[in-house]
Order: structure tokens, then C-alpha cells, then sequence
């Protein structure tokens, strides 16, 4: 998705909206969001954080296609912490272990990164999941 407009478009159709479900939604007319989606217009900062607060997206996703990046810089080229953060993490053992984990498993960070915007109900019907998975594998061996 290279554009707002397609971004638009695919938000809208993963939820099921028709443009004018959504214009009503964002209260904003549906000629509105056909212009933003076929990229004849773009829309207003005011519709971007409507738009993103609706679908629980970044305004960064909707104009860029990616997620705002941090300023501090987690883990440094050669692999170890950033000294900001080794300093915070030092005290907890266990917390920097996770970091650890979290910074060498790319399938982690992605886990993690979509799992953030979701609703706490959300996540813990993905635990219920992720532990039923791990019974069963229990049982395969």
C-alpha cells in the first residue's frame, strides 16, 4: 500500500464500511473519502487523527505506511543495549532478559508490535490462545 488513499481503502474494507458508513463515521461527506482513497485529494490533519483514532492506527501509518520511530535507539549495531537503556534495565533481571529475548527474535517484536494497539480483551484472548497452543505441543511430546 503505497499511498493514504490505498491505506484508507484497506482499513475501511477490513472493517466491512461502505464510504458512506465511514463518512458518517468521521463526519465527513463520502465524496470526501472517495477523493482521499482514489488520491484526488488529501485528507486534513483533523480527518488523519479521526481517521487513525477510529481504526486505532498511527497518523505515521496513515501519511507514511510506518510506524513513528523512537528517537532512542534500543539496541546498538554490534548487538547490546543502547547505554540509556542497559542503565534502566539493570536493576531487573528479569525484565532485562525479556529485552534480550525481545531484541534477538524478530517473530517477538512483531508479536509485540501488533499486539500493542489491541484492546486488553484482545490480548488476553491471544494468551488463551498462545497457552492452548503450548498444551498441545505438551501433549505431542
Amino acid at each position: 500500500m503505497d499511498s493514504i488513499g490505498s491505506r484508507l481503502k484497506s482499513l475501511r474494507k477490513e472493517k466491512g464500511l461502505t464510504l458512506k458508513q465511514l463518512s458518517t463515521i468521521l463526519g465527513v461527506s463520502h465524496g470526501n473519502i472517495s477523493d482521499w482513497e482514489s488520491e484526488r485529494s488529501k485528507p486534513s490533519s483533523e480527518a488523519i487523527i479521526n481517521i487513525s483514532s477510529y481504526f486505532n492506527v498511527s497518523a505515521d501509518w496513515i501519511l507514511k505506511g510506518k510506524e513513528f520511530e523512537n528517537e532512542i535507539k534500543i539496541e546498538t549495531n554490534s548487538g547490546s543495549f543502547d547505554p540509556l537503556v542497559e542503565e534502566s534495565l539493570k536493576d531487573d533481571p528479569e525484565l532485562y532478559s525479556f529485552w534480550q529475548t525481545m531484541m534477538d527474535r524478530e517473530d517477538l517484536k512483531l508479536l509485540f508490535k501488533k499486539s500493542k494497539p489491541l484492546k486488553p480483551k484482545t490480548v488476553k484472548q491471544i494468551i488463551a490462545w498462545i497457552k492452548a497452543v503450548e498444551d498441545a505441543e505438551a501433549q505431542e511430546d
